[in-house]
């Protein structure tokens, strides 16, 4: 692992980047259970390919909404960098790199939301490519 980002508080999202160049996107949490009047602590780990190996289309919709907020902050960091460049031009080629970075993981983040629309064709045979999320209805 070369490099860990979380994402927003309380959310348990984080990104793990390989050495390779590979960015992992997964979901942390924990479940307590009382056993025999113990308690144990699960740590769980959600992959993005949750919701299709499941055919989940709840958790679909969930990650297909988030995508909206990943191509937020994504714009917001493209902002604040090109500030950067600007004021400090040495900085140029440090900040081109985060920027390829922060690209990377934004289309990952599309990569997910297509995965999401096939689960939500495959199981309620509706096409909701080129929708808003708020555009849909629960059925």
């Amino acid at each position: 692992m070369a490099s860990f980002s979380a994402g927003r508080p309380n959310s348990g999202v984080v990104v793990l980047g390989l050495s390779n160049g590979q960015a992992l996107v997964v979901r942390h949490r924990y479940r307590v259970s009382f056993p025999d009047d113990r308690r144990v602590i699960t740590p769980e780990i959600e992959y993005s390919l949750g919701a299709f190996a499941h055919l989940d289309t709840g958790k679909a919709v969930e990650v297909w909404s988030e995508d909206r907020l990943v191509d937020r902050e994504y714009e917001s960091l493209m902002r604040e960098l090109m500030t950067y460049m600007m004021e400090d031009p040495s900085s140029i080629p440090c900040v081109l790199q985060a920027m390829f970075a922060a690209r990377a993981i934004e289309r990952i983040g599309d990569r997910a939301g297509n995965i999401c629309e096939y689960v939500i064709y495959l199981v309620k045979g509706k096409d909701v490519r080129h929708t808003r999320v708020d555009q849909q209805d629960e059925s």
